[in-house]
């Protein structure tokens, strides 16, 4: 028998946080709404930003993080969970990458809270830049191991002086995913009339399989070696080993996008992540001019009583 949709309700409970927030409070949450087929657009009272998600969120947070003040919003629907964070009182003055380096890491956070509460163990896929209307950006993506099957996906942007994330887990088959990508299309954020500095698909390696942005003569060169710290649980779990990397290069030097190809449980994907996005590079050239390159990296991490 084939069932006419339905409106359902589903409770959300404020759950397992990162460090960085708090519960709102401890009464019972109001119920949600949540529509099988129609979508809701939510706008927080003076955010520069929009979304549409299945059902209203509810705010399950705030905390202060690099003096700015951060809120959460979460919702539940069916097998799928969506967070909305939302930080204002970015110093204007701030770089939008710097800005990114230290405040992209609490939409990661979200993405561990996520990724532990189903499931435990988990990898991380890859890390890249992105632009959103001139906005700076960047996209992580995770997957929880079996039996659980999930996908984390987490993109997060600067603009002006406020940093605007979204995270969703969701089930690793086509209807979710396909929900997840609608969830993150239907972002919308001011224009910056920078939309020029986007870095176009050949320097974001769109293709996973891709070797390197174009023909070169020479691979991109770090200046430096990287310097990964080594995180308590890693310590506490003996964990050591390689983590190895695909990194792209632009044409100034910069680390555009990150890959990992093998994993370290405990926080040490990250860690080497972090690591490498910090070095400067010789880029990769092409006929005598800098141009964008991929290049492999390890980086090792050895456990010490």
């Amino acid at each position: 028998m084939r069932l006419r949709p339905a409106i359902l309700i589903i409770t959300t409970i404020c759950g397992v946080l990162s460090a960085q927030f708090v519960c709102a409070n401890d009464r019972e949450q109001p119920q949600q709404q949540v529509s099988v087929g129609e979508w809701f657009s939510f706008a927080p009272k003076g955010a520069p930003f929009s979304v549409t998600l299945p059902a209203m969120p509810i705010e399950k947070g705030k905390a202060l993080e690099s003096r700015m003040k951060v809120r959460t919003y979460a919702l539940k629907a069916l097998l799928s969970e969506y967070v909305v964070v939302w930080g204002t009182g970015l110093p204007v003055e701030s770089s939008a990458h710097g800005s990114l380096d230290s405040l992209f890491p609490v939409a990661f956070n979200e993405m561990l809270d996520l990724a532990s509460a189903n499931g435990g163990r988990f990898e991380e896929e890859y890390e890249k830049e992105l632009n959103l209307d001139g906005n700076c950006g960047r996209e992580a993506k995770m997957r929880t191991l079996p039996p659980t099957g999930n996908e984390v996906w987490a993109r997060g942007y600067i603009a002006g002086s406020d940093f605007v994330a979204l995270i969703v887990l969701y089930p690793r088959e086509d209807e979710a995913s396909g929900e997840a990508k609608r969830f993150f299309d239907s972002l919308t954020l001011p224009r910056t009339g920078k939309e020029g500095s986007a870095v176009d698909d050949s320097e974001r390696g769109s293709d996973p399989g891709t070797e390197r942005a174009g023909k070169v003569d020479s691979d991109p060169v770090p200046l430096s070696l990287p310097k990964p710290n080594y995180t308590e649980s890693a310590h506490t779990h003996r964990v050591q080993g390689p983590v190895r990397l695909r990194v792209l290069v632009d044409r100034n030097g910069e680390v555009r996008e990150i890959r990992v190809v093998s994993h370290l449980p405990d926080g040490l994907d990250q860690e080497a992540i972090k690591s490498v996005r910090a070095l400067k590079f010789m880029p990769a050239m092409a006929d005598g001019q800098s141009v964008p390159g991929w290049m492999s990296m390890v980086v090792n991490f050895r456990w010490a009583r």
